[in-house]
């Protein structure tokens, strides 16, 4: 669902409405935590995924460099954009692990930190029973399979957007 693109603009629009729509979440959520709190557990969350996502642009740069690349860098800017990542998201695990080691001080510090580590670890093992049902379609889960369907179905009506290789279809059809 995430994936559909704009009939008219090619614009990844269900995706981004989705992602304003969180954003809007984080914002509310400020004004029941701290900042630091909020920064803390935004960090931690996305920046996992989008190195993640990083690494697997430079995976599909070696292993499959005849794909169509909307924008054409070198592989030393998603190489350096990935090391950034994950230095920043590394960095306060080992801040934690010498906060432990070197005896806790702030207990409450620690305790923050674990909990928005374990946070995006928890998010993403989520994401393995979501493939596994809706991606790869194992037939035993057909209901959530066709409220999946339907939620998609009307993303495409109310978005006018379909997915990337039939909007390319009807795209070559149109001309």
């Amino acid at each position: 669902m995430c994936g559909l693109l704009s009939v008219t603009s090619s614009f990844p629009v269900v995706a981004v409405t989705l992602m304003a729509l969180l954003s809007c979440c984080y914002v509310v959520l400020i004004g029941f935590v701290d900042l630091e709190t909020w920064m803390i557990f935004a960090t931690n969350v996305n920046l996992p995924f989008v190195a993640l996502s990083a690494f697997s642009l430079i995976y599909m740069r070696i292993n499959k460099p005849e794909i169509q690349r909307p924008l054409k860098l070198p592989l030393i800017v998603p190489t350096i954009f990935a090391g950034m990542c994950t230095i920043l998201f590394i960095t306060p695990i080992f801040t934690l692990l010498l906060d432990v080691t070197n005896g806790i001080k702030d207990n409450k510090r620690v305790q923050k930190y674990v909990g928005f580590l374990a946070g995006p670890a928890l998010l993403g093992l989520t994401g393995i029973p979501i493939y596994r049902i809706l991606i790869r379609g194992d037939k035993s889960h057909r209901c959530i399979r066709l409220v999946h369907d339907k939620l998609t179905l009307l993303a495409q009506k109310v978005f006018v957007a379909l997915p990337e290789g039939a909007l390319m279809k009807n795209k070559r059809h149109s001309r």
